[in-house]
């Protein structure tokens, strides 16, 4: 089974990876996108791109989308959990 390396976004020389603490085994049917949406301007674009990046070069079978509230809130729990339950992948956009 493949790691999953987890990218910091942060400045070149402090960039660091870490290895996912859990294992998820995905369908041979397919991949299940989560998107989560920080509301910040051009973070919808973002992740669009990225999704659509990803369908390209991965059968991906469904795709939950999910908007945060507001930029200085977390998101609600309920949102983190229903993307954790739907979604083999989750990614985040932050934008401007």
């Amino acid at each position: 089974m493949a790691k999953i390396l987890l990218g910091v976004p942060v400045e070149v020389s402090e960039r660091k990876s870490a290895a996912a603490t859990t294992t998820r085994i995905v369908s041979r049917q397919g991949l299940r996108l989560g998107l989560l949406d920080n509301s910040k301007g051009n973070a919808d674009a973002l992740l669009a791109l990225l999704a659509m990046g990803i369908k390209r070069d991965v059968n991906v079978v469904s795709t939950t989308e999910r908007r945060k509230p507001s930029v200085s809130a977390a998101a609600p729990a309920d949102v983190l959990e229903e993307l954790a339950a739907q979604s083999d992948l989750v990614i985040t956009a932050i934008a401007d």
